[in-house]
């Protein structure tokens, strides 16, 4: 069982360099779309869809601290910013297998606290908040059975899932494992970026390894790279697949 999170973690870390590589697509789309996002001191990671990291506020003049709240778990992302001030964290797995979602005040009391998923090895992210107040939270990835196979949410103000997207219908996981090989196969999710009208957009990539056992010997590996088009209610626009050499 050591052998097998061990290997997870490695898997993770591989496929979240490679996301973070394929997500400077969305840098470049970023400035041909003017973004739906909502208009907050930070509504997405990086401040924004061009990713200029710069706000219009002024930042801290002293090291004082004005709020402290403790979170059961590890920090996955950086927070985001409503209109209101309330922050929004993902917090990984800690103990548990539940992700989860938190909402703190800008007073540093808690709002709302959301479970998203449960896996030992991924983590929830709030990603960004359009126009409308709704929250886009991404699974960073799913793997390997009984994941469900959803990697994007979309949050009510309080909290409550409004939808979800399940990429299994249009990107199938084959995992399998036997007495000489074990082949797990990952999706991760890259950037949102929300459109003029509302529609959401995001990267994806699939990744498949096999290793030969006993010794898990990593043998073969690909990757498989996407772009999805979805519509403002979770239903399913269009998907582009990138060729592949």
């Amino acid at each position: 069982m050591g052998g097998w999170f061990t290997l997870n973690k490695i898997l993770n870390i591989q496929h979240n360099f490679k996301i973070i590589l394929f997500s400077l697509l969305f840098v470049l789309l970023g400035s041909l779309v003017y973004a739906q996002v909502s208009d907050s001191p930070w509504p997405m990671p990086f401040h924004d869809p061009q990713h200029t990291v710069t706000s219009q506020y002024v930042g801290p003049q002293t090291n004082d601290t004005r709020l402290f709240f403790p979170l059961d778990g590890l920090i996955n992302y950086g927070a985001i910013i409503d209109s209101e001030g309330t922050i929004y964290i993902g917090v990984g797995p800690s103990g548990t297998w539940t992700t989860n979602i938190y909402a703190i005040t800008k007073n540093g009391s808690l709002k709302w606290n959301s479970t998203i998923g449960r896996n030992p090895n991924t983590a929830a992210t709030p990603y960004a908040i359009a126009s409308d107040g709704t929250i886009y939270v991404k699974r960073d990835i799913v793997c390997c059975p009984p994941e469900s196979g959803y990697i994007l949410y979309a949050l009510n103000q309080d909290g409550t899932i409004k939808w979800f997207f399940n990429q299994s219908k249009f990107i199938s996981l084959n995992y399998f494992s036997n007495a000489t090989h074990w082949h797990p196969e990952s999706l991760g999710i890259g950037d949102v970026n929300i459109d003029q009208t509302g529609s959401v957009y995001f990267t994806a990539s699939k990744s498949s390894y096999t290793f030969l056992k006993p010794d898990y010997r990593l043998i073969e590996s690909t990757n498989t790279y996407y772009l999805f088009s979805i519509n403002t209610n979770g239903t399913f626009r269009w998907m582009y697949k990138f060729p592949t050499n």
